[in-house]
């Protein structure tokens, strides 16, 4: 039996108040996690359940693509939001070994399409830098 694509994560978070917004910079950022490893039906899970939706490029074209949250207000008081964005670093086979090139930028694109509601134009096949 085939074992599933794994995907090799980072979740940043940023948390911005209408003051920091002015000054154009969030009050806080950094990362939730580092270097997770997801499997390819548990990050259509996570993808869902924390209502990823927002890709840094529309359409997308770039297997350098991340996916961010809508921002949540956290603190009425004050207006604090909160976003947090998913980057992929490696997309691997089942065996832990890298997917390389076109074909892991793809793979990862799609999640991204998927979670955000879009189509992929099929005569993408290269997005890397």
């Amino acid at each position: 039996m085939k074992r599933p694509i794994q995907f090799l994560l980072s979740e940043t978070y940023q948390s911005m108040t209408p003051e920091d917004a002015e000054f154009g910079e969030p009050s806080s950022q950094g990362f939730n996690f580092e270097d997770e490893v997801l499997s390819l039906e548990d990050l259509s899970s996570y993808l869902d359940k924390e209502n990823f939706m927002h890709p840094s490029e529309f359409p997308i074209t770039n297997g350098r693509v991340w996916i961010s949250t809508e921002a949540e207000v956290t603190d009425y008081g004050t207006g604090e939001s909160n976003m947090k964005s998913l980057h992929c670093k490696k997309v691997m086979d089942g065996d832990g070994i890298e997917i390389a090139g076109p074909q892991a930028d793809r793979i990862w694109m799609k999640m991204v399409a998927k979670a955000s509601g879009q189509k992929l134009d099929k005569n993408i096949h290269s997005m890397s830098p």
